[in-house]
């Protein structure tokens, strides 16, 4: 049973939620706008120069020096911001709500399942699940985004995906519809085939044949069926047409070097217009991947660089150590993945599977440590993914007669200290609520025992709830938990204490809703005090004192 502060939390967040497809701020704008005097970075590579953009209907009809517009417009005064593209997710299940995987009936043959339960489900889309006022499209368009390519959830091949506009309009604003397949190397659920990997190799290669040949006998009997019996394939057969003629692009999950070269591998007898998705390792294949041409979306879920160990008199073994050096080689092939791919002229962009929106400047600092430049990303995040979605000719760049997708920032894009203080979607404004965050004035140099037992209080509007933490220290390594009001422990990560500043998160799930939180504190011998976040929903202040020193 998870405790009554979780519980508030949570109705705290599902309030901020639902209110925020309803806020005032996130106005439909009449037939006419202006943005006037803001900084215009056409596309990545250009210089930043002052204009005034007029938009009508959601188009970029002008962009002007003068003050020559139409005189009913509004008119949004943006001296001292900076205009930019609007971001576009090349790959996620933005505004597609995760359900529960149904348990699947028992097969009575578990060598030929039958299509649902061996994961073969092509003909699903995601229209009937889409859902525009999710929290999910909320938190994309306060990163900056304003165009998802959205991917459906599923086993090997889990159905198709659509590019959507990140707005609520009466109708779903489709700029592709079906506009790909969406395929993994996920085996099926249960104890039926395809179990493996090298099964669902086999499932792939088997359903295509089966496809190839349905389409060209359906071909036979429409241009001549005498004699011929009336063709009746399945829809999950049919499905798989458009990705044969290659006019519906395959994008395939691989994230490691041994998916990416069966992916390869696989499409050599597929002969589909395959793009790898949230890929994270390509090893030895860069050569196949550049003499096949098929464009990469790179995950943005990117590791921390691991942190040398701190204490110099720990003795490490010989195997331990190479361990050591593999993981650090591994991340940071990961990491400069995009650096790579740039070197060798191979497309890519990225994909959201498995990143949190909030997290984009994070990632974008990393991939700047590794040789990427501001402008490489803005163009991977915008023209880039533009061209493998194969919408280019509306999105990506602001030009005229485009779609009005800008984002209006305080600073020179990926700055640490800019933020995003509006996107238009389409025309649309969102105004998103900026606070800056203050900076803690720590003490760096500061001695400070964190273990033993502390009790700690979030400030949550309309009550006070508290908690117990309890925080043990191993070889100057912290970790801890923290324990409600029924007893229930809930485990702490990345605990970390920088001189007296105390950092550490905490995630769990509840209604099916994930819910994570940080918090950051300073803490003064026998007290603490800072704040604690709450998804992209807000901080609280939160405050604890020492019940206890550790046992000795």
């Amino acid at each position: 049973m998870i405790g009554r502060i979780c519980g508030v939390l949570l109705c705290i967040i599902i309030a901020l939620n639902q209110g925020q497809s309803q806020s005032p701020e996130n106005l439909q704008l009449s037939k006419n706008m202006v943005i006037e005097n803001v900084m215009l970075v056409e596309k990545a590579g250009l210089s930043p120069k002052k204009v005034n953009i007029v938009i009508h209907k959601g188009i970029i009809k002008e962009i002007i020096t003068t003050t020559n517009y139409p005189p009913d417009a509004v008119v949004i005064k943006a001296d001292s911001l900076y205009a930019y593209p609007a971001f576009i997710d090349a790959g996620s299940h933005t505004a597609y709500p995760k359900k529960e995987e149904e348990k699947q009936e028992r097969a009575s043959d578990p060598g030929n399942p039958g299509y649902d339960l061996a994961g073969v489900t092509p003909q699903h889309t995601v229209h009937d699940q889409l859902n525009l006022t999710d929290g999910s499209v909320d938190k994309m368009r306060k990163a900056g985004f304003a165009v998802s390519h959205v991917l459906p959830r599923g086993r090997m091949l889990s159905g198709q995906g659509s590019v959507v506009l990140l707005k609520a309009d009466e109708t779903i604003p489709y700029l592709k519809k079906d506009a790909s397949m969406y395929g993994t190397f996920k085996s099926a659920q249960g104890r039926v085939f395809p179990s493996t990997v090298i099964g669902v190799m086999t499932k792939h290669r088997e359903l295509f044949k089966q496809a190839e040949y349905a389409k060209r006998y359906e071909n036979s009997y429409a241009s001549s069926p005498l004699g011929m019996e009336r063709p009746a394939y399945p829809e999950q057969i049919q499905a798989l047409y458009p990705v044969l003629d290659k006019s519906q692009p395959f994008f395939f999950h691989a994230e490691k070097t041994l998916d990416v070269s069966r992916a390869l591998t696989l499409n050599k007898d597929l002969k589909s217009k395959m793009i790898l998705t949230e890929v994270k390792q390509i090893g030895p294949n860069i050569d196949r991947l550049k003499a096949l041409g098929v464009p990469i979306l790179i995950s943005l879920d990117l590791p921390k660089t691991m942190e040398e160990e701190k204490d110099s008199t720990k003795v490490i073994s010989d195997s331990e150590q190479k361990l050591i050096e593999r993981k650090k080689a591994a991340i940071k092939e990961y990491q400069s993945l995009a650096m790579t791919l740039k070197s060798q002229s191979i497309p890519f962009g990225f994909s959201f599977l498995e990143t949190k929106p909030g997290d984009l400047q994070k990632k974008v600092t990393i991939l700047m440590e590794n040789g990427m430049s501001k402008d490489d990303i803005l163009k991977a995040l915008t023209i880039d993914a533009a061209t493998i979605l194969g919408i280019s000719n509306v999105t990506g760049t602001l030009e005229r007669n485009k779609l009005a997708n800008i984002i209006l920032t305080d600073g020179e894009i990926f700055e640490k200290e800019t933020t995003i203080n509006y996107t238009i979607v389409e025309g649309k404004l969102y105004k998103h609520d900026v606070k800056k965050k203050k900076k803690m004035t720590g003490d760096k140099d500061a001695k400070v025992d964190l273990a033993g037992a502390w009790t700690a209080t979030a400030k949550i509007p309309g009550q006070e709830q508290s908690v117990k933490l309890i925080f043990k220290k191993e070889d100057d390594e912290y970790s801890g938990v923290l324990v409600d009001d029924e007893g229930d422990e809930y485990q702490l990560k990345n605990v970390e204490l920088q001189g007296n500043i105390l950092s550490f998160e905490l995630s769990f799930t509840q209604q099916g809703m994930t819910i994570d939180m940080s918090v950051s504190a300073q803490v003064e011998t026998d007290d603490f005090e800072g704040t604690i976040s709450v998804n992209d929903f807000g901080s609280f202040p939160f405050e604890g004192s020492r019940l206890s020193n550790p046992e000795k």
